[in-house]
């Protein structure tokens, strides 16, 4: 990664946590590297549970608390 757009990726990933495409995006993205990771390293590598908050838990998170107030969202755009 690019350093100096490192902390901004770091800080925006929490603003766009509020859309569930890029929750389910990043979770898959997170899920399909630590598999290739482990292996090519095998053994070497611990792998961490999927999840693991810094695999796919915090999206999983956001996704199960942000689930209704879109649903809530969704109806009321629909009835207006």
């Amino acid at each position: 990664s690019i350093p100096d757009t490192a902390e901004l990726d770091r800080s925006l990933k929490w603003v766009w946590r509020i859309f569930p495409g890029f929750c389910l995006g990043d979770s898959l993205l997170q899920i399909a590297t630590q598999s290739i990771v482990a292996g090519f390293l095998g053994d070497a590598f611990e792998q961490p549970s999927f999840y693991d908050t810094d695999v796919a838990g915090a999206n999983i998170r956001y996704m199960y608390i942000l689930a209704p107030i879109w649903l809530l969202l969704t109806i009321l755009v629909d009835l207006i």
